[in-house]
This record gives C-alpha cells, sequence and structure tokens, in this order.
C-alpha cells in the first residue's frame, strides 16, 4: 500500500465527521485512521490520543463558531436585534448541520465527564456562547443580561438536541424565534418569573 500523505486539519476534518455520525465513545483510533486511509501508527504521528484528538477537532468546532457566529454579537455597526438574528441565522446554518451541531449533541449525551481537559473546552465554549448573548443584551438594555442569556442558551441548546435527535429544525426555529423576541422585550416589561437562577 503506498504511504498516504494527510494533514493534520484533514485528519480533524474526517474525525469531525466521524464522531458527528458514530459518537465519540463508539470511535477508534483505527475507525479514524481507516477513514482517513492511513496507517494507524501515521495518525498517532500527529495525535497522541483519542483525546488529543478530539480537543484538535473541538478546538476546530470553536474557531468556526467564533468566526461565523458568537464574532457577530460584538459588530457595533448593526442594532442589538440585527446581530442576535445573524447569530440566529448562523447558529441555524452550523448548529443544525450534521458535522458541528450533531457533535456537540453526541458529546452532551455521550458524556465526556471523565476527560477533564475537554470538559473544559466544551465549557469555554458555552462560555463563549453565553458571553456573546450577554453582551447583546446588555446593549439592547436588558437589566440581566447574564440570566436573559443563560436562559437563551438553554433553550437553543435544547432545541439543538431535539431538532438534531428528532430531524425536526422546526425546533430550534421556534426557540431562535421566541431569543429574538426576547432581545426586543423592553427591560421593564422582563418578567423575573421566566428567568433562570
Amino acid at each position: 500500500m503506498p504511504i498516504q500523505k494527510i494533514t493534520p486539519a484533514e485528519i480533524v476534518s474526517t474525525a469531525l465527521d466521524l464522531f458527528s455520525t458514530r459518537g465519540y465513545l463508539s470511535s477508534s483510533m483505527t475507525d479514524v485512521a481507516r477513514a482517513c486511509g492511513i496507517q494507524k501508527a501515521s495518525l498517532y504521528h500527529h495525535f497522541r490520543s483519542k483525546a488529543e484528538l478530539l480537543r484538535a477537532v473541538l478546538q476546530h468546532l470553536m474557531a468556526v463558531f467564533d468566526g461565523h457566529v458568537f464574532g457577530f454579537s460584538y459588530a457595533g455597526q448593526y442594532t442589538p436585534e440585527e446581530r442576535m438574528q445573524t447569530m440566529l441565522d448562523g447558529l441555524a446554518q452550523y448548529g443544525l448541520q450534521r458535522e458541528y451541531g450533531c457533535l456537540l449533541v453526541r458529546l452532551s449525551v455521550e458524556g465526556i465527564d471523565d476527560v477533564p481537559e475537554l470538559r473544559d473546552i466544551l465549557r469555554q465554549f458555552y462560555e463563549g456562547w453565553q458571553q456573546a448573548f450577554a453582551h447583546l443584551f446588555l446593549e439592547a438594555g436588558h437589566m440581566q443580561p447574564n440570566r436573559s442569556a443563560l436562559q437563551s442558551l438553554c433553550e437553543l441548546q435544547g432545541a439543538m438536541v431535539l431538532s438534531c435527535q428528532q430531524q425536526r429544525p422546526e425546533l430550534f426555529a421556534q426557540a431562535a424565534h421566541h431569543v429574538l423576541q426576547r432581545v426586543h422585550l423592553h427591560p421593564q416589561h422582563m418578567s423575573p418569573v421566566g428567568e433562570l437562577l
């Protein structure tokens, strides 16, 4: 068999697809090597362990979401409502794609609590998501922007899980509409009953 050359980025892309479809726990390094068309030793040359490979996949995922979704929170030339709509559109585009959103769903369902450094990367991802939302709610005049952001994050992540598992994207669209409405609400009309914590 001729020696196949592959870049770490190509391995990450292949692993992203494999982990999204089969799950992280159900995929072995042998599976990843086979999907890449390389020998297992070549895979270990680039990534010392499956946890290290998943870390690279999650870092890629974070970069995609930061660049194509959450970064819009800080684009000051647009209103908070316009920025939230752009972010929600990005979440629908990237969050419901099999490779990106469903990996987040799978990891949430599988649980990777036994790998603390991976748990930390996921925590950073969700904190970045919450901060981007809180920034918009603050600019929109909400008195409790962190609570509004956390509630929105919970609604959207839950809707993403159900949308991916049930293949019903309208569930995410409904949650996104509700979050957008939350941005539009005037702060005095915010009810503490609907707020978390």
